[in-house]
């Protein structure tokens, strides 16, 4: 998974990034490009629909754009989440990089929700050298969110003075017990010039049990897959699913190692940032090439490493974007309106693709699937390509299994598809901070929050048809010189920088209810609601109907200063900071 790339940000479909990511380029014309795909528009809420398979609103995660550190929320522990699945067949299960579903407690690492080893950030973002979480400071100091967990517990790898474990299993039984039995790859040994602050195995060459000086983390995340990977082969028998959940293209933007590129790559860079020209952000696009340039070799690092070592002859590898590309951090979503967070194309309509030279037929590949797709249907159709009976979900799930349609052996069979609606988001909180109507109370005498829909904010998809309910007005924005001049629909003007080209007023403060065609209008740029009434009321009613077939209140809860003084107590590193015992390795 990519963090934040954008429609626009992807060489091969890109206006501008043509020639930066060679080798997803490469993988997505050799495998099944899904040219209809659609995330959620914000990271939490498209993860927690990736692992869940089902719709945020199902388990009260409809709320808010990210769970911001020290907020005591997450996805619910009552719902069975994708490693899970996985881990119940025979797998391996391992995350790499970011989590961002909560880590309150112990309870609520990844570790404890499925996997067998984790090792990455459990935040929205963090800077990509040192690892502290931008602009979380209290008395003076960041705090450090990197660890490394298992199932005896979650460790600070990062060697700061002073750094220790917060809970898990005691440190000298673990080093005696570990120095005996080492596995370098799965975590469960160690071999470490510090042992009384990190009993596990180090995922790095230097095979010690943290790590040393700063690190990159786009390289530190492809280390530590490959490495995970040397303990297994091919055909194991013990598979494997892994997660990489890159923090690349994420802002804050930490620029990578300043030998990375050869000097033909530097003369590619350098011919972007001038075609920009004084578009306003040129610098920051800039920086998110070199960013993404980076990522993309990186990629190429562990490819490579598959097909020498023979994971190809048995592996399927999905590419896709969390969410929309941000426009204020270097992000672009040409052509599409929008970007991210906002419920327009430019926020939730990304690149994804599959590639497998053993799960896709010879015919199919370098082909593209139209169908429409949602990031809830990952669960299921990957357990389909890879075989799994599923049970034990927390409820029905949402996402359908596209597997056959993807790899082509059901487009032949029936000319249908397997998804023809979606659900964006239904959020009866989101507007409450810049609205003036109660449409959101809270009952003194029933004890319970009543509703009223009508200012609700969301969007829905049926068929060709997409309204959205009380969205602010977003407009289109390139960064490529040549298309600002050419495309009318475009100016010189951040999204959301003055007035929108159909009229609209670009302000968060100004909603209004929108209704597009995708098909003859995938720019969303001809509103059709005063034009068509009845579609429009059609689209209201499918929207609540879809929304509370099964619906849970936000499980959102605001700042816990308490957790302030767990991180200051354990050397300022961003760990769980309520029910600190050992948790019990089951589900509730």
């Amino acid at each position: 998974m990519i963090d934040d790339m954008g429609w626009d940000d992807i060489g091969y479909q890109s206006v501008d990034l043509k020639g930066v990511t060679p080798v997803l380029d490469k993988l997505a014309a050799g495998g099944v490009k899904i040219t209809n795909y659609y995330t959620m528009n914000t990271c939490t809420p498209a993860r927690a629909s990736l692992m869940t398979g089902r719709y945020t609103v199902r388990y009260g995660m409809q709320y808010n754009v990210a769970i911001n550190p020290g907020e005591p929320w997450g996805v619910p522990l009552s719902e069975k989440m994708l490693p899970e699945y996985f881990k119940e067949a025979g797998y391996g299960t391992h995350l790499v990089g970011k989590w961002h579903l909560g880590s309150h407690s112990p309870e609520h690492i990844p570790s404890q929700r499925g996997f067998d080893t984790y090792m990455g950030y459990v935040g929205g973002f963090e800077a990509y050298w040192t690892h502290e979480t931008v602009g979380v400071i209290s008395d003076g100091r960041h705090v450090c969110d990197f660890g490394f967990g298992n199932a005896s517990g979650y460790y600070d790898i990062i060697d700061r003075p002073s750094s220790q474990d917060i809970y898990g299993s005691d440190h000298r039984e673990d080093q005696k017990e570990a120095e005996e039995n080492r596995d370098d790859g799965d975590g469960e040994g160690v071999h470490s010039t510090t042992p009384t602050k990190t009993p596990w195995a180090s995922s790095f060459r230097s095979n010690s049990g943290v790590m040393k000086g700063q690190q990159y983390s786009t390289q530190m995340f492809q280390e530590r897959a490959i490495e995970i990977l040397e303990t297994k082969s091919p055909f194991d028998e013990e598979p494997i699913y892994m997660h990489l959940a890159h923090q690349a293209v994420h802002s804050p933007l930490g620029l990578p190692p300043a030998d990375s590129f050869s000097e033909d790559e530097t003369l590619l860079l350098d011919e972007i940032e001038g075609k920009i020209g004084d578009v306003q952000g040129a610098q920051t696009r800039r920086h998110l090439t070199e960013v993404l340039m980076f990522l993309d070799k990186s990629v190429g690092h562990l490819i490579h490493y598959l097909e020498d070592e023979g994971w190809m002859e048995n592996s399927i590898v999905v590419v896709a974007s969390d969410n929309g590309g941000d426009s204020n951090e270097g992000g672009s979503n040409y052509p599409l309106r929008g970007k991210k967070a906002s419920y327009w194309e430019g926020g939730s309509k990304v690149p994804a693709f599959v590639y497998s030279t053993s799960h896709i037929p010879e015919a199919r590949r370098g082909s593209e699937y139209d169908g429409l797709m949602h990031v809830t249907d990952w669960l299921p159709t990957l357990a389909a390509g890879a075989g799994l009976e599923m049970s034990g979900s927390a409820g029905p799930l949402d996402g359908v299994n596209q597997w056959e349609h993807i790899v082509g052996s059901a487009a032949a069979v029936d000319g249908g598809r397997p998804r023809t609606e979606l659900l964006y988001n239904y959020d009866p909180y989101r507007l409450l901070p810049n609205s003036n109507h109660c449409y959101c109370c809270w009952c003194s005498l029933c004890h319970y929050r009543v509703y009223d829909t009508g200012y609700a904010q969301g969007a829905f998809r049926s068929g060709k048809y997409k309204m959205m309910f009380n969205v602010s007005c977003h407009g289109w924005y390139t960064f490529d010189g040549d298309m600002l001049e050419e495309d009318h629909l475009t100016d010189l003007s951040k999204v959301c920088g003055g007035t929108c080209n159909d009229g609209g007023t670009c302000s968060d403060e100004a909603t209004s209810d929108y209704l597009f065609d995708l098909d003859q209008d995938p720019r969303e740029s001809n509103n059709l609601i005063d034009e068509l009434p009845d579609v429009a009321q059609e689209m209201r009613d499918r929207w609540y109907e879809v929304t509370f077939r099964e619906y849970t209140d936000t499980v959102f809860e605001p700042l816990d200063l308490k957790a302030y003084d767990v991180w200051a107590e354990n050397n300022w590193w961003m760990i769980p900071w309520l029910n600190l015992e050992p948790p019990e390795i089951s589900r509730r």
